[in-house]
């Protein structure tokens, strides 16, 4: 005990001398010196091991403290990269328009400029900083310029021929003389007219109808009993609507206030009245249009234009719109060519919708259509296929403009380029390309989506990606219209066919029934077939309206009698045996493929009339997704399996018009 109080009391003076000025003596001087060593130096590394283990608790804490800024890094960045991806996205959808979109012009709101193009602040889809490189897409600017609105004046443009008025010498009264003001009752007026003083200045043509009051004449029909039998003879009558029976002038009238105009019920009975003193009833109207429309149907003319379809055409356009209807969506289907146009209604916008009229799934030659999948059903796998390249134009100008795809502005000028091409070709009396010229069409074509996938490599969803794998499966469908010079660019053909029911939804707001929609689309296909035909369309439904032989006025003889004898094929199918079919077959001068067997098989065309969908099963399915986007909507700051982030779904749904009519 005594010893190790010394030791402290020399530790003691020891440390006493180092933290003063006393001079320095060595410890062996002292007591137990070697000792007081030791301690002193265990004491040291006591003290260096407890610095060494609070040091090494404060690494622990920064490595913790740098974790957790890393993980907050790496989440700013994703949210960095998030949120650049919506701004993409909503940059894009503010300046879609009809030159880069499938909306339509009506519904265009930037159609009276070029879009914006986003500035190139670095980067292509792969990341890499290649804006010095970057090629100016002046081809896709030139573009937007000539179809960007304030570029055109107004009226005709040039190389357009002027229309006049024509003048008819037949209608013609007898000539009106106006005499200068002063000479009205002027005593001389008569002399200088006998000696010839009035000269002749200028001449013009009045252009007038006459609106006459309604002409009604009172009809007795009679009746007796014939003498040889005493059977009770009627006279035939006419239709009898609402108790009486209007006239063709009255029925036409009121299908071109209906049909042409889109002019309501209500308001075709208001102008009856005002401009004829015409008491004509909303219920009368409705069933002059549907006379109107039964008429069609029964005199065989849409079966007609299914079998002319089938029998003539190379070359058919295809695609659908939407019509509301009854409070549903219903859909309108098209099948129209320079020559023909054949509307039909469905309550579906798929297969079963494509294929009611009974044409598509027996059709063998080139089939023109927008990428809708249900064209490219196995059922329409013996069609050639081509697709409308000024959906493509669009999409590839969307593509350069707002995603800086420089492959997509050479596959722009590629195809501007053949079309060019073409359009000489044609003005030179070629009617093909050379095989060369097609064989290297092909290799460039090939070259630039392979550069088009390798510039977004790693990508495998988008728009871009869906844009270069369309392109991809379906090279020969792009190219369809340099492959073949009857198939056109674009398929502007089929989607004016249904620019008349687009303009009566925008009046009438909605079709009211299905049939009502039906008698629509009958009605419709008669008058622009007739159009097409060189025919005057109200002339022709005077003459059906008048009972006459529509199908072999509209057609011509020669046609009309091969597309007749097809139509009695189809009666014999459905109502005759098998020596009926066998006569109707004999009689038709052109080979019967299995595809005409099979669509004179199908029957006759038949109007539509299913009911509508059960509201309750979409009601539900409806539930379903909206259920299903809440739920994404929760999620929507975590990121995806493998860390991305689909920005797409946090970008709130805009009210956009359809892709493509």
């Amino acid at each position: 005990m005594r010893q190790e109080t010394a030791l402290l009391d020399n530790i003691t003076v020891l440390q006493h001398a180092e933290k003063s000025d006393m001079p320095s003596f060595s410890v062996l001087e002292l007591p137990h010196g070697r000792d007081l060593l030791l301690l002193q130096s265990l004491f040291e590394v006591g003290k260096l091991k407890a610095e060494l283990d609070a040091m090494r608790d404060r690494c622990i804490e920064l490595e913790a403290e740098v974790a957790e800024i890393g993980a907050e890094r790496d989440c700013l960045r994703n949210r960095v990269n998030e949120l650049e991806a919506v701004i993409q996205i909503l940059h894009e959808r503010v300046n879609l328009g009809s030159d880069t979109s499938g909306i339509p012009s009506s519904m265009d709101r930037r159609k009276n400029c070029a879009p914006e193009v986003p500035e190139e602040t670095g980067g292509s889809n792969t990341g890499e900083a290649d804006n010095e490189n970057r090629e100016t897409p002046s081809s896709v600017k030139k573009y937007l310029d000539n179809k960007g609105g304030g570029k055109k004046r107004q009226g005709g443009q040039e190389g357009h021929a002027p229309t006049f008025m024509s003048f008819d010498a037949d209608r013609e009264g007898g000539p009106v003389a106006h005499y200068p003001g002063k000479c009205r009752g002027c005593p001389n007026m008569g002399r200088c007219i006998e000696e010839g003083r009035l000269r002749k200045v200028s001449t013009s043509h009045e252009y007038d109808i006459e609106i006459t009051r309604v002409h009604t004449e009172h009809h007795l029909f009679e009746a007796t009993e014939c003498l040889d039998d005493g059977a009770q003879i009627n006279c035939e009558r006419p239709d009898v609507i609402g108790g009486r029976f209007y006239g063709k002038a009255i029925q036409l009238l009121v299908l071109v206030w209906h049909h042409l105009f889109h002019g309501s019920y209500d308001r075709i009975a208001l102008a009856a009245k005002e401009l004829l003193g015409l008491s004509l009833g909303k219920g009368t109207a409705v069933a002059i249009v549907r006379r109107a429309g039964g008429m069609i149907l029964g005199s065989g003319f849409m079966d007609a234009l299914r079998f002319y379809v089938l029998l003539f055409e190379e070359v058919v356009g295809v695609d659908e719109t939407g019509a509301r209807t009854a409070g549903r969506n219903a859909w309108v289907h098209t099948i129209a060519t320079a020559n023909i146009t054949l509307l039909s209604a469905h309550w579906r916008r798929g297969f079963e919708g494509t294929v009611y009229a009974g044409v598509l799934q027996f059709f063998t030659n080139t089939l023109l259509s927008d990428c809708w999948a249900s064209y490219f059903n196995d059922v329409f796998k013996k069609c050639r296929h081509a697709i409308c390249d000024a959906h493509i134009l669009r999409e590839l100008v969307a593509a350069a403009y707002f995603r800086h795809q420089r492959w997509a502005i050479d596959m722009f000028d590629l195809l501007l380029e053949i079309f060019s091409d073409k359009k000489e070709a044609l003005e030179n009396g070629l009617n093909s390309f050379s095989q060369k010229y097609i064989d290297d069409v092909k290799t460039r074509y090939r070259q630039i989506v392979k550069e088009g996938f390798d510039e977004i490599a790693g990508q495998t969803k988008g728009k871009t990606h869906s844009l270069l794998t369309r392109l991809d499966k379906l090279e020969d469908a792009a190219l369809a219209f340099a492959a073949d010079f009857n198939v056109d660019f674009t398929n502007n053909v089929s989607e004016q066919s249904l620019r008349d029911v687009k303009v009566a939804l925008r009046v009438i707001g909605q079709f009211k029934t299905m049939p009502g929609l039906v008698d629509y689309c009958i009605i419709q296909s008669f008058m622009d077939t007739c159009r097409k035909q060189g025919h005057n369309p109200f002339d022709m439904m005077r003459l059906l309206l008048s009972g006459g032989d529509i199908i072999g006025a509209v057609f011509g003889p020669q046609k009309a009698g091969l597309i007749k004898r097809m139509i009695c094929l189809a009666d014999a199918f459905a109502n005759g045996g098998e020596n009926e079919v066998n006569d109707a077959m004999a009689a038709i001068s052109v080979d019967m493929t299995d595809e005409l067997l099979a669509a004179a098989s199908y029957g006759r065309f038949k109007a539509f009339d299913d009911p509508p969908p059960a509201k309750d099963s979409s009601s539900d399915v409806h539930k379903d997704k909206m259920k299903a986007a809440r739920e994404k909507l929760k999620n929507t700051s975590k990121p995806n399996s493998d860390g991305a982030v689909d920005a797409a779904s946090k970008v709130p749904a805009m009210p956009m018009a359809r892709a493509g009519p």
